[in-house]
């Protein structure tokens, strides 16, 4: 399994470059959808990134399940052999 915290910065990275929000802000507002720039396309923008960066294959309920910061590290850190 992965590093948790290299995960962590791993999935902030995608979400700071995608929804173009400092990093910064998405550690004090770690709900997704609480972000004005997030929308399904940017989810989707997300979630391939993810899968992408990662190696993973995220089912898009769990995916959409997520509802914070945290929560799609530890399905990223799931997903990761």
């Amino acid at each position: 399994m992965a590093d948790t915290q290299s995960v962590t910065d791993g999935v902030l990275d995608i979400l700071e470059d995608v929804l173009e929000i400092p990093r910064a802000d998405l550690e004090a507002r770690p709900t997704l959808r609480d972000h004005e720039n997030w929308d399904s396309m940017g989810a989707l923008e997300i979630l391939s990134q993810v899968e992408s960066r990662f190696g993973v294959q995220l089912d898009l309920r769990e995916f959409n399940a997520a509802k914070t910061v945290d929560e799609l590290a530890a399905a990223v850190s799931a997903g990761i052999k």
